[in-house]
């Protein structure tokens, strides 16, 4: 509970401030007692408010409802918690939008709801927390529209590197310490899984007598269904080649698409070799999450790039065949090192009439003590924070301390998915992706024509909505 009194201490200081919708780089003003004593008033002016929070079902409700508890207890501010599932829960606050009934004031939403709607004029433009210097710096950017800041970052999320270590030793991939060493480039990556390849006799990809029918082992694995789970693997390959889907210049409202040139054809192309190759199983082009797990947890593939979510499964003896057999760790380098970053961010919205109470849930929910507190009992959560992180990281044992390590120095490279700014276009564009990927996977088209026709298609459908254009 001393948590929840130091951060009440603290909004007395910044209460006066809030939502105002001010530069991310401003920097407070100082306080004197007078101050203090003002904003004390207007803090305590919030006593007896009721504010609505909308989030999806998939979230820790009963953690959750823990720390909303405390934090009414504190302030007497009254928080109602709505759930609905993902995609019900945006429909339900775009309708209610359009009608101009929004019964809600703080929402939680995904990696692109920040841009998407506050383009959209539903969320209003906050201040940035006095210490956003503590938050990893691709989750800030993700979240604002310019100078204009539409989400506080509450969750991380990144994509690792995963490698059966018991497999790497036996192939001889080890450092001088006998240990596992995972690819830290991508031809690392290709090669290594090549010699991971290993069929029922135990002759490895390219090896003479190696049978393709009958591989044990795959050296590795990607998510090609003509699905989300898709083109979310494929930026990680993307950004680190140097590329991107589209440039956005919000400053002087101009975009170009970039998915079909040099960066992005090299890395998809990469990826079709390697299943043309057979590092990859036969039936890629039709793997969603499932199929790719399945694979994984039955210790059928030696390397795999994969959000965290997957070491809670790979250590579970109940789910896996490969307990104490995997590892986690950065993920390999092209031009650079680089992966999407997902999360989730907190907003206020536009038609809340309780803007300072929901103001001050957000900082709550945020602030370091809590967001540590809620990654703790929320397992699988990753906090926004660097401060949060390290103190976690610095608290864990065995393989959570190597996944939280893992994550932390992948969201130092980490980037906004550039779709995910197009606002209303993103799933439509998103989609083009995707197809894109299908059809190089199962050599519909070469390459560079599947990525022309998504870039045609992609700027269709930013010009008919209007995209950068108001």
């Amino acid at each position: 509970m001393k948590k929840i009194l130091g951060f009440v201490l603290v909004l007395l200081m910044v209460i006066v401030t809030a939502c105002s919708g001010a530069n991310k780089d401003q920097k407070p003003a100082a306080q004197n007692s007078a101050d203090t004593g003002d904003q004390a008033k207007a803090a305590n002016s919030l006593e007896g408010t009721k504010i609505t929070f909308v989030a999806t079902s998939s979230r820790k409700t009963e953690v959750l409802n823990s720390l909303i508890k405390e934090f009414e207890d504190k302030t007497k501010i009254k928080v109602e918690l709505v759930t609905f599932p993902e995609n019900e829960m945006y429909d339900k606050v775009k309708l209610a939008a359009a009608s101009g009934n929004v019964p809600y004031d703080v929402w939680s939403t995904g990696a692109g709801g920040a841009k998407q709607y506050g383009q959209m004029g539903i969320l209003e433009p906050l201040e940035a927390p006095k210490d956003y210097a503590d938050f990893f710096p691709g989750d800030v950017k993700q979240y604002q529209v310019g100078d204009k800041i539409y989400g506080i970052p509450w969750a991380s999320d990144i994509n690792l590197l995963y490698y059966r270590t018991d497999l790497l030793k036996a192939a001889g991939f080890t450092d001088d310490k006998g240990n596992a060493k995972p690819p830290s480039t991508w031809d690392e990556f290709r090669d290594m899984a090549k010699k991971l390849t290993v069929d029922e006799n135990g002759k490895h990809l390219g090896e003479p007598g190696f049978d393709s029918n009958k591989v044990a082992v795959y050296g590795a694995l990607f998510k090609g269904a003509n699905a989300l789970a898709s083109s979310w693997e494929f930026w990680n390959y993307l950004y680190s080649f140097g590329g991107s889907a589209v440039s956005i210049d919000e400053s002087k409202k101009a975009y170009s698409v970039e998915i079909n040139k040099e960066p992005a054809v090299k890395a998809l192309q990469f990826i079709v070799d390697n299943y043309k190759d057979g590092i990859y199983p036969k039936g890629v082009p039709n793997f969603d999450y499932n199929e790719f797990f399945t694979m994984f947890l039955q210790g059928k593939a030696a390397l795999a790039i994969n959000w965290p979510n997957l070491v809670g499964m790979a250590k579970d003896p109940k789910q896996s065949q490969i307990v104490d057999k995997f590892s986690v760790g950065l993920m390999p380098k092209g031009i650079k090192n680089a992966g999407e970053i997902g999360g989730s961010s907190l907003h206020i919205l536009k038609s809340s009439k309780n803007k300072k109470a929901a103001r001050m849930f957000i900082d709550y929910l945020t602030s370091q003590d809590t967001m540590t507190s809620y990654a703790k009992s929320a397992v699988g959560t990753t906090p926004a924070r660097k401060s949060s992180m390290k103190q976690l990281i610095d608290e864990a044992q065995g393989i959570d301390k190597v996944r939280l390590q893992a994550v932390s120095d992948n969201l130092n490279n980490g980037q906004m998915v550039d779709l995910v700014a197009t606002g209303e276009s993103w799933m439509d564009t998103d989609r083009e992706v995707q197809s894109a990927i299908q059809s190089a996977l199962t050599q519909k088209e070469s390459v560079q024509s599947a990525l022309d026709k998504a870039a045609a298609n992609i700027d269709k459908i930013l010009k008919k909505n209007k995209f950068m254009q108001n």
